[in-house]
């Protein structure tokens, strides 16, 4: 939790040196900065043919972090959920739409591959981006 906090306020001061708003900073930069460990998992698993592995990991991670909603919950001693921002909002819906591709892919397992990776992977890319590209908007 401390780390939590140092990341937050060191996180908070770099976007303020880049010139960039702690939402965007936090939904991209930071975002890829805590996301290296599954990205390394990832890429280890797939080159040693365990899509498996590749898979828990990525959810099994996206399933633990509502579950920090509620450790906060209990050390505020009142519900966070409500006082969540627009841009909380938009970020939460744009993670449970990206999630929801990758289910449906691997429901459906296609074996089709654009530009060398999956169809579901080439969605998740663009729909990411594109999100990426609305948080601006939404945040200028």
């Amino acid at each position: 939790m401390v780390a939590g906090v140092v990341l937050e306020r060191s996180g908070e001061a770099a976007a303020g040196q880049v010139e960039l708003s702690e939402v965007l900073f936090g939904a991209t930069v930071l975002a890829v900065a805590t996301s290296l460990p599954e990205i390394s998992t990832g890429l280890q698993a797939i080159r040693q043919g365990d899509d498996n592995l590749a898979i828990s990991d990525i959810f099994g991670g996206n399933a633990f972090l509502p579950g920090l909603f509620l450790i906060a919950t209990v050390i505020s001693g009142q519900a966070v959920l409500p006082h969540i921002g627009p841009t909380d909002i938009y970020l939460t819906a744009l993670a449970a739409l990206l999630t929801s591709v990758y289910i449906v892919g691997i429901i459906f397992r296609s074996k089709k591959q654009v530009v060398g990776i999956g169809v579901d992977s080439l969605i998740v890319l663009t729909l990411y981006l594109i999100g990426i590209a609305g948080l601006f908007a939404i945040t200028a």
